[in-house]
């Protein structure tokens, strides 16, 4: 995994739980606002797949199972709305690296809830 992992990790939960909108380069909390961020028990879980339910072109569900093993490349709907239409492409690559989930507890600045909170999260 890459060194600076925690606090990359903390900056994408934090962005979530304040329903900031997504930004490639990250939202720059500081490390102040970050230390508001704590995981239950110091502990973060790591999984062996992922389950996706979606609909699918004919307005149907479905549901897809993703392995780093065996199943690790996805695409998904880019964000890159700002672009010039010519370089603008509609859609991301990715793929995933690991899998994992943690409760966690937000009592910072613009904290919603002090209660514990699961969140799932994809190291891509």
């Amino acid at each position: 995994m890459s060194q600076n992992f925690l606090p990359r990790l903390k900056e994408h939960l934090l962005g979530r739980l304040l329903g900031h909108e997504h930004d490639d380069n990250g939202q720059l909390f500081t490390a102040q606002e970050q230390i508001g961020l704590t995981f239950l028990h110091n502990r973060i879980y790591r999984h062996s797949t992922f389950c996706v339910n979606y609909t699918t072109y004919d307005l149907r569900r479905a549901q897809d199972t993703l392995n780093p093993r065996t199943h690790a490349d996805f695409i998904t709907l880019s964000h890159e709305d700002g672009e010039e239409p010519q370089n603008k492409f509609p859609y991301w690559f990715g793929r995933i690296v690991a899998i994992f989930h943690a409760t966690v507890i937000h009592v910072g600045p613009g904290s919603r809830s002090v209660e514990p909170q699961h969140m799932e999260f994809l190291f891509v």
